[in-house]
């Protein structure tokens, strides 16, 4: 019932309206504001000033009477009211508090409706309300004008509402909002037929779908007439998403058969083949040509019978599935053994026999082997449909049926009758109190159902589900059990069981990733998509989908992707570069297929990291780019070596021919040109050997503190004697404040850097000049060399240090070289821990420079050095030396520099002989050449050494390598010297070695 008239008696026209406001908002349309009108109307609630209830007090208790009426008096203070405290159930005090007040209203006038609807539902009696209140499923009251008056727990529950929230509102609108009346309205229909209505209807409830089975039921009064409709509720969403997943699961299936590489044939009980997958093309069908078809056709004739009465076995249900041995014929005519697994299905309203054939061609070789040697069991299975026994309470057996006997293989009732349960029970496997208690509620009428180990006479156990109920035999009140044998279902769901956690951990364990996508967010990942990308699977599916994908390919994937969705024919595989989370791009593999998920279109997605692969094709591209580069600038290389080979040794030759004939003047001069022309033969040799040793080890750095200076100083000088018919000034740009300064580093090799920047500026500058200097900045020095000469192309400013490379300019014939001075001059800077630069201009020069971390730094005072190029030694006259050399010339150059400065010089032509020697002579020194006939110089210095270990012998050789070095220290040998020998290096170590 509808509360809607209050009366109110207040003299301040601001607090009556204020109060008015708040009656309104709780659904009040009518204010009496005399005594009679208020007796008349009996009021849903009385609101006074304090000094009014005198003379309404006995009015106010008459109405009182009958049901709960909320009194509210007005006042400042409570205890000033002289009135009868009955009256007044609460008060307002003043001032006003808007919020106070309103609250206290709507709490009174809630407790006012609920006992009102208590009242309007006394007619159909106190049990009435108890069971509607704790009915299981939501329900509502409602009245013939569609108004709800009543709901009970579990609709509140359903809706999230409060009652007084539902109650006046029309039925229709507690579901989906709805404005008006629906077509399928259950209280609009009992209304109409003046029956029991009952419907399906689908609601929306916190976003989910949900289905329910709506029942109304009418109330009648006395007179037969409808006074109220209460409509129930029962939710069955589970079993209609059941039922979708049905529907989904056929689709799934029709999916599997078609894409299976098995043979898949479904025919009715006449042999008619009603579908057939694609692989009876591998036999020579077509599709067509196999439809509407029997399938004994394609058996082969003696095994067609056979076939028939085994398929009429299964259709017939005297077996549940079949499995055997068939021949199949191609269309030529050719005979394939197959394995028939066969079962039957319900598919599209029909039941067909699904058979699935594997062609076993290749294993019949290897069953003929075993055929000979062992014969094949048959296990024949035995299916009884329902086995029933009585059984009195304490579970006795008091009678049994044939399928009974046969289910537990005994061959008369004699041997179950009167017996236990027991003799039935796999008591290893069964709990007999639970099945006590099921034998109990069943004799109390409840029937029970529960899945029961059952032992065979021969002691096997085996499942079984048995229902059991109360019942009557002979007048005797019993228990009958049905059973049936769950074997196979029970097999079959364990092996689902299996297969699902196969399946399970296949998807988990694959290494590649994998993904569902329904078009709007991702509904699965497994642990190796997330290791490809980087995220975790709560950041996966927390990101846009599509950012995963590289930018280049985003557009191209989503539009196709949308399109699989729409169910248009796209590629299933393609490719993509994937964005991992540290930003990283990775090379992807995608196959996808669209599927249905959760009764939606979707995406299932495969994705194999292939970066590994995609970079090692690109670096092999590179690599094989670069080898061919480096061929051709080999190919370059060796042609310019041949002319830079040939021209020092053609002045070599020639002028050693010219030699015989020439005058003293003109022998001096062929002198000069054949030393300097071995001089540029012999660094030839150098740069190719040094970046020999370059490209295949690091170098040892030799640091010690050298004059800066004093090294531009010697480069310019070196460079300005040998350039002196060259129009250009070659000058040093040394600080004037660092004159004085020695720096910690490998002078050597900043010396040869220099040398070889300085002779490419000299080689391509035909006039103005070339600077060599460097200056120190911020702990680092800096070597520059710049020039005025033809400058370097800016698409050749970074080949010009690969190995062999001239630039186009310097392949002309009037600049020589071979192309690695820039190269070995790169790899030494790497080496230091320093860095080259370079800046040129086309046609106004180049600028090259190189940076070294600084060390350490010192100032010195300025010495004198000593000009002479050799020095004079004493004491040699006492001196006895053995040369080891097999080469006559190379000899005769120790004999030149050494006959007449020591007591004896003796020779050895291999290194036997000079064992033997030593042992004949007390030798000072020993020069030992390594590579010698008969017995090398290490075998040698070896048996020499084991005998004088303080004899010094110094190695001379051609071989250049660190490996080498090492063979010959390890041979024992005190020092090696490099061939072509060095004049003042041997004087120098012979004085170090043969007198202290």
């Amino acid at each position: 019932m509808k509360v809607t008239t209050a009366f109110i008696k207040i003299k301040n026209i601001g607090t009556r309206a204020l109060l008015m406001q708040i009656l309104t908002d709780n659904n009040i349309t009518e204010f009496v504001t005399d005594e009679e009108g208020l007796f008349n109307n009996k009021a849903d609630i009385i609101i006074a000033d304090s000094n009014y209830f005198p003379q309404l007090c006995k009015t106010i208790k008459k109405l009182k009477e009958t049901n709960f009426l909320p009194v509210l008096a007005i006042t400042d203070e409570k205890n000033s009211i002289d009135v009868q405290n009955e009256c007044i159930t609460d008060f307002l005090e003043t001032p006003i508090n808007k919020q106070v007040w309103a609250h206290r209203i709507n709490t009174f006038l809630s407790i006012r409706r609920k006992e009102l609807d208590k009242a309007d539902f006394e007619p159909f009696g106190q049990l009435f309300d108890s069971l509607f209140m704790a009915f299981p499923c939501p329900a509502h009251m409602v009245d013939t004008k569609l108004n709800i008056v009543r709901t009970n727990k579990k609709l509140l529950e359903l809706t999230g509402k409060k009652q007084e929230d539902i109650v006046g509102k029309k039925c229709y609108e507690i579901y989906q909002n709805r404005k008006q009346v629906c077509d399928n309205c259950t209280v609009k229909k009992v209304l109409e037929v003046n029956t029991t209505v009952h419907e399906e209807d689908v609601h929306i409830f916190a976003g989910d779908k949900r289905y329910f089975e709506k029942s109304a039921y009418p109330l009648y009064n006395e007179n037969k007439e409808i006074v109220y409709v209460v409509e129930t509720a029962k939710e069955v969403t589970e079993k209609v998403n059941k039922q979708l997943l049905i529907e989904q699961g056929e689709e799934n299936f029709r999916k599997f058969i078609e894409e299976s590489s098995d043979l898949i044939i479904l025919f009715n009980k006449k042999g008619i083949i009603r579908f057939v997958n694609k692989q009876v093309e591998k036999y020579g069908y077509t599709l067509e040509e196999i439809l509407n078809t029997s399938i004994l056709n394609y058996v082969v004739r003696d095994k067609a019978k056979q076939t028939a009465k085994l398929l009429d076995d299964l259709f017939n249900g005297k077996v549940n599935s079949l499995s055997f041995e068939n021949d199949i014929l191609t269309k030529e005519d050719r005979v394939v053994p197959m394995i028939s697994n066969d079962v039957l299905i319900y598919f599209e309203g029909e039941q067909l026999d699904l058979s699935v054939l594997k062609d076993i061609s290749s294993l019949k070789k290897i069953e003929k082997q075993l055929r000979d040697n062992s014969e094949t069991l048959t296990n024949i299975f035995n299916n009884s449909v329902v086995a029933i026994y009585v059984q009195e309470k304490d579970g006795t057996f008091l009678d049994v049926n044939r399928a009974a006997m046969a289910m537990y293989g005994y061959k008369s009732k004699d041997q179950l009758i009167g017996k236990n349960p027991s003799i039935i029970s796999d008591n290893t496997k069964n709990d007999l109190e639970e099945v006590k208690k099921y034998m109990e509620l069943a004799f109390k009428g409840e029937a029970q159902s529960f899945m029961f180990w059952g032992k065979r006479v021969d002691g096997t156990s085996f499942p079984k589900y048995v229902t059991i109920e109360k019942g009557s035999y002979y007048g005797k009140d019993v228990v009958f059990a049905y059973a049936i044998d769950i074997t196979d279902w029970h097999a079959t769901q364990k092996q689902l069981e299996e297969r699902e956690e196969n399946y399970r951990a296949i998807v988990e364990n694959i290494h590649d990733g994998l993904y569902i996508y329904n078009g709007k967010e991702l509904n699965f990942v497994n642990d190796q998509l997330c290791e490809i990308i980087g995220f975790s699977k709560e950041e996966m599916f927390q990101k846009d989908v599509w950012n995963f994908f590289h930018p280049e390919d985003r557009e191209r994937i989503k539009k196709n992707t949308f399109a699989r969705l729409a169910g248009k024919n796209i590629p299933v595989v393609f490719s993509s570069k994937i964005i991992t989370k540290s930003g990283d791009t990775k090379y992807g593999e995608f196959m996808v297929r669209r599927i249905t998920y959760q009764g939606k279109p979707a995406i299932m997605g495969a994705v194999r990291d292939v970066t590994e692969n995609v970079m090692s094709k690109q670096q092999l591209i590179e690599a094989k780019d670069k080898a061919e580069e480096n061929s051709r600038l080999k190919s370059a290389f060796l042609n310019n070596m041949n002319h830079e080979l040939r021209t020092p040794m053609n002045a070599i030759m020639g002028f050693s021919e010219l030699m015989d004939k020439a005058d003293p003047d003109q022998k001096t001069q062929f002198a000069g040109i054949i030393r300097n022309s071995a001089k540029q033969l012999l660094s030839l040799m150098d740069d190719v050997l040094y970046l020999s040793r370059l490209q295949s080890e690091r170098l040892p750095i030799k640091n010690n503190y050298f004059s800066p200076c004093q090294v531009v100083n010697d480069i310019v000088k070196m460079f300005t004697v040998s350039n002196q018919n060259k129009n250009i000034n070659i000058v040093a740009g040394n600080p004037d404040n660092l004159r004085n300064v020695e720096i910690y580093a490998d002078e050597s090799k900043i010396r040869q850097i220099i040398t070889n920047f300085t002779s490419n500026a000299v080689k391509h500058t035909f006039e103005g000049s070339v600077e060599v200097g460097f200056f120190i900045e911020d702990k680092t020095v800096e070597y520059y060399v710049k020039d005025t000469g033809i400058g370097i192309p800016k698409d050749e400013q970074t080949k010009i240090f690969e190995t062999f490379y001239r630039g186009r300019q310097s392949t002309s014939a009037a600049i020589r070289g071979t192309g690695l001075g820039l190269s070995i001059a790169q790899q030494i800077v790497e080496q230091l821990d320093g860095e080259i630069n370079l800046s040129s201009d086309l046609g106004r020069g180049s600028y090259f420079s190189f940076s070294l971390p600084l060390r350490g730094m010192k100032t010195v005072q300025t010495q004198k050095t000593d000009s002479s190029s050799e020095k004079t030694f004493k004491g040699w006259e006492n001196i006895i030396v053995l040369v080891a050399e097999d080469d006559s010339n190379n000899f005769f150059f120790y004999e030149a520099i050494l006959k007449k400065k020591i007591k004896q010089l003796d020779h050895a032509w291999n290194g036997r002989d000079a064992v033997a020697m030593t042992k004949k002579n007390n030798y000072d020194l020993i020069f030992m050449d390594i590579k010698m006939p008969i017995m090398d110089g290490l075998e040698a210095t070896r048996i020499i050494k084991a005998e004088f270990p303080d004899l010094p012998v110094i190695a001379q050789t051609a071989y250049t390598s660190s490996e080498e070095r090492k063979s010959i220290m390890d041979a024992g040998c005190d020092e090696y010297i490099s061939k072509p020998v060095n004049k003042q290096k041997l004087l120098n170590i012979l004085q170090r070695y043969a007198l202290g």
